[in-house]
């Protein structure tokens, strides 16, 4: 069973038109196999409605899938086919609009994600759709680490990742979380060293410093590259905190970006999608300096596509620049779309595109 199924499609638009703006999705922490998914909060699903499950965090992270729902009862959603993984403690289940043809010109962003829900933007339109306003999910994925106040081991902090939440003081990657910087070889170094930057679609980049400490470990590779995987954007590692100035905390890298899921028949995009990275904020003097966080993953699928010159952008968060030490950048995001007849325009970083023939049938209105 694939996560793509030729019943869902485009959705049946019936939510109507798409004049939309703010937040458009609702979120609920899930677990789930077979046909049914236990939620800790109700997230009113009626029968008929798109969900998307998505393993955000833990193990399986990236793993994702959309179905219809036949029941809810509350903390119950009875789904219309077997679930193709098995979700577990970092999962989330989404409600995802299903409009008709028309023009988002508003501006739509996520509820962030907060280490349980959110993060994700999607959507479906059963006809012509046109972006002509935004979707912004900078910054809306994985979280920043904190400022890393000085103790006895005078380690950084990590930035989130796929593997669990951030603020673990560590210079190991925390998957595409970048690690904290570390401390020096002798007891009077001033600051920490750099921390590294998240992963998405590269490793980030590593920290450095001019005063013998250790830097952070680069947040790693996550999802691939037809989306197929799709993770957020790793978040940067905070520097490492003085060794002589007590108190002095080594400053936190950037969150990583979020996700966006677009599905619609055909989409023209004339306003912008923007999936950043956030840069870490220079810090004071003789501290550490934390990483950028990676850019997030954007996935359009589509009968046709008309994307215009880079309106999509999943660029990396830098790395701060201070006195002794740098933090690492984050790496760019993934941004990818399957077409059935056609696409033009270019994203930066470049998108990869996939000609998938079940794109041609008509939308499904069986589940309505």
């Amino acid at each position: 069973m694939s996560q793509w199924l030729d019943y869902v499609k485009f959705g049946s638009g019936k939510n109507g038109s798409p004049a939309v703006s703010g937040v458009i999705n609702t979120y609920a922490t899930c677990t789930g196999t077979a046909t049914q998914l236990s939620l800790t909060t109700a997230l009113s699903a009626s029968a008929g409605n798109v969900i998307l499950i998505h393993q955000s965090q833990g193990t399986g992270a990236g793993q994702w899938e959309i179905n219809y729902v036949l029941a809810d009862a509350g903390a119950t959603l009875t789904l219309a086919y077997p679930l193709a993984y098995t979700y577990g403690t970092g999962a989330q289940c989404v409600l995802v609009p299903q409009y008709t043809s028309g023009t988002i010109s508003g501006a739509i962003t996520p509820t962030n994600w907060n280490g349980s829900v959110g993060g994700i933007v999607a959507l479906m339109s059963s006809g012509d759709l046109t972006l002509s306003g935004s979707i912004d999910v900078s910054g809306s994925g994985f979280r920043r680490s904190g400022n890393a106040v000085a103790d006895s081991t005078y380690i950084g902090l990590q930035g989130e990742g796929t593997v669990g939440a951030g603020g673990t003081r560590s210079s190991s990657a925390n998957g595409n979380g970048g690690g904290g910087g570390g401390k020096g070889t002798g007891d009077n170094h001033i600051p920490g060293g750099g921390g590294a930057g998240g992963g998405n679609a590269s490793v980030g980049t590593s920290g450095s410093n001019t005063v013998g400490a250790v830097n952070g470990t680069v947040g790693t590779v996550s999802g691939n590259a037809d989306l197929t995987l799709t993770t957020f954007g790793g978040a940067g590692g905070s520097g490492g905190p003085s060794q002589v100035f007590i108190g002095v905390a080594g400053y936190s890298g950037g969150a990583g970006g979020g996700i966006v899921l677009i599905f619609a028949k055909s989409f023209t995009l004339t306003g912008t999608i923007t999936l950043g990275g956030v840069t870490a904020t220079v810090p004071d003097a003789g501290v550490g300096a934390g990483a950028g966080g990676a850019g997030g993953s954007c996935l359009i699928k589509c009968q046709t596509a008309s994307l215009g010159a880079n309106k999509i952008t999943a660029l990396p968060g830098l790395g701060a620049t201070a006195t002794y030490s740098n933090g690492g950048n984050g790496s760019v995001g993934r941004i990818h779309t399957d077409y059935f007849s056609g696409i033009t325009g270019t994203s930066n970083p470049t998108l990869t595109s996939t000609q998938v023939a079940n794109l041609k049938s008509t939308v499904y209105s069986s589940m309505i």
